[in-house]
């Protein structure tokens, strides 16, 4: 009778010294490196039901619509299991996209011009909570996650090139308009990064593949705010060479047009946890 009294002990403190210990294998500190991949017809509708927001690209010695097939980033996410189901993290996040700048006609003559599409660096940092049901073992399985940052906004530094056309030109699949190589090096950016807000949700998959090393996948939803520039770029003329530059309002409004909303962004790639 002893001896069961002493089994029946040694078992309940084995269980609640388990149910004390949170996280996978008794690893509360986790890793993750990720990949996320778009389609950009995710990242706003609006855009791809407006035509005047082609894209627009270098082809031989002329501009030309282009699709952009594929927004990529990447991740790098540090969490720590405070219980069985919960965590806290912050993730450094790394995005790339293009953007459209809008044509401007001059205000002397008939002449319209038209921009190459500027290519956008977005780097973000994001506090974040990670959860699971009550019966959830964090990292392992299906989590959610929720979090709120910053992100800082630049253009590629680069020549863009400016392209010429005597007439509005109708966007189609096949329209192409000369570039003007005088005003290439006048398409410079003047200002500072443009900063936002994101809000994120994510559903989260690790898959075990040994004890410390886990595959990660799964879908997530962004909300992206930036704040609204003093005025917009609809129909702006041109009657000076440095009304070519790429002025910080101007990159605001086109960012914010860009990825205010990011639907449906898949992700995958690889959890440590320690």
């Amino acid at each position: 009778m002893k001896y069961r009294i002493l089994i029946c002990l040694s078992l309940l403190t084995v269980q609640t010294v388990l149910g004390q210990n949170s996280g996978y294998f008794g690893k509360k500190n986790v890793v993750d490196f990720a990949v996320n991949l778009q389609n950009p017809s995710f990242s706003n509708l609006r855009i791809f039901a407006n035509k005047e927001n082609t894209l627009l690209d270098l082809e031989g010695d002329f501009l030309t619509s282009s699709t952009d097939r594929l927004d990529w980033g990447f991740r790098f996410n540090y969490s720590r299991t405070l219980k069985r189901n919960f965590a806290i993290g912050v993730e450094f996040g790394y995005d790339y996209f293009s953007a459209q700048r809008k044509f401007r006609q001059s205000q002397f003559s008939s002449d319209y011009y038209y921009f190459q599409k500027i290519d956008v660096n977005s780097m973000s940092i994001m506090p974040k909570i990670e959860f699971t049901t009550s019966g959830g073992l964090l990292p392992m399985g299906i989590s959610h996650q929720i979090g709120f940052g910053v992100r800082i906004m630049k253009p590629v530094d680069k020549d863009y090139t400016v392209a010429n056309a005597n007439d509005y030109v109708f966007y189609g699949s096949d329209f192409l308009i000369p570039v003007d190589e005088t005003l290439t090096k006048e398409t410079n950016f003047v200002g500072d990064p443009v900063k936002g807000y994101t809000l994120m949700y994510a559903i989260n998959l690790r898959s075990p593949l040994t004890k410390s090393l886990l595959l990660n996948y799964g879908i997530r939803y962004t909300l992206n705010f930036t704040g609204k520039p003093p005025y917009n770029f609809e129909n702006t003329y041109v009657d000076d060479i440095s009304d070519f530059n790429l002025t910080e309002n101007e990159f605001k409004e086109i960012v914010r047009y860009r990825k205010q909303f990011s639907f449906i962004q898949a992700f995958i790639g690889l959890s440590f946890a320690f």
